[in-house]
């Protein structure tokens, strides 16, 4: 009776012993319960969610203990998931790997986290996923490491549209203006052997270089370079979710969605136009 009326909070903040060759599969559904428990804490929103936070750093320590001990007991040295445990390894992994994944999307949210940690741990998601043989798991590690990209690049655009940002982008605007303008007489004058064409070659390979170290010092000042990265990489990886996820699921119709807004609204961005076009061709 006791434990019937224990917390959501309670019961997935409860540990378990050290694993033991016959208490695998328990703990498996054991971690399964206690990731339910903190998602439930999340969807209650509010203090709970600080609860929810903590539940599943707990799991994943967890998850990584039982990855490196599983590894290190192994006649293989094949990575966890991979080889000796079979379906029970495969089932932690995918526990694994949507516990990183949910977790990342939490973490980001609440800016709790930096964010080349959270980086780091959805990409650890997704070469998780990769172990568990599922699709579906695969394409939602993906999709959590776009929907990351996404997000980063949105903030970035927000602070770009400040008014520090806006006279930065002015100025490198009029400094590759002039560095185009530059490089173009310095072709026309290239043939031209007279003493005076020479003499204001080397007066523009001046100006061009110095104009190529403001341009290099005033784009490390804006984020311009950070954002077109976050903006790639977040259409990249919804592609490869699209590619992997099973047809007319709900991530990958997700997925679709994302990399038609994301492609509509940069139609500018040459690089990200490649990057279709790429992938359309690859696919054909």
């Amino acid at each position: 009776a006791l434990t019937a009326c224990r917390s959501p909070a309670a019961d997935a903040m409860s540990t378990e012993p050290a694993l033991g060759a016959e208490g695998v599969v328990a703990c498996s559904a054991t971690w399964s319960y206690r990731w339910h428990q903190a998602r439930i804490l999340w969807a209650t929103g509010g203090e709970q969610r600080a609860d929810a936070l903590l539940v599943a750093r707990r799991l994943v320590a967890e998850l990584d203990a039982a990855s490196t001990a599983s590894t290190a007991g192994s006649s293989s040295s094949a990575p966890f998931g991979s080889s000796g445990g079979g379906d029970i390894q495969r089932e932690h992994s995918e526990i694994h790997a949507r516990l990183l994944t949910t977790l990342g999307g939490w973490v980001d949210s609440m800016r709790s986290e930096s964010r080349g940690t959270i980086e780091e741990n959805l990409q650890r998601a997704c070469k998780l996923a990769e172990l568990t043989t599922n699709d579906f798991v695969v394409g939602d590690a993906l999709f959590g490491l776009a929907a990351f990209h996404e997000r980063q690049f949105e903030v970035l655009q927000d602070e770009s549209q400040s008014s520090s940002f806006v006279r930065l982008a002015s100025v490198l605007a009029r400094t590759k203006k002039d560095l185009r303008r530059t490089k173009q007489e310095l072709a026309h004058l290239a043939n031209q052997p007279s003493a005076a064409a020479k003499r204001r070659r080397e007066i523009l390979e001046r100006h061009s270089r110095e104009l190529s170290m403001n341009l290099e010092r005033d784009a490390a000042g804006s984020n311009e370079v950070e954002r077109k990265a976050h903006l790639l990489s977040a259409l990249e990886n919804f592609l490869l979710c699209l590619i992997r996820t099973p047809p007319n699921s709900r991530t990958a119709r997700a997925a679709a969605s994302s990399v038609c807004r994301l492609w509509m609204r940069n139609r500018d961005n040459a690089s990200l136009n490649n990057s279709v076009r790429q992938q359309v061709c690859k696919e054909e």
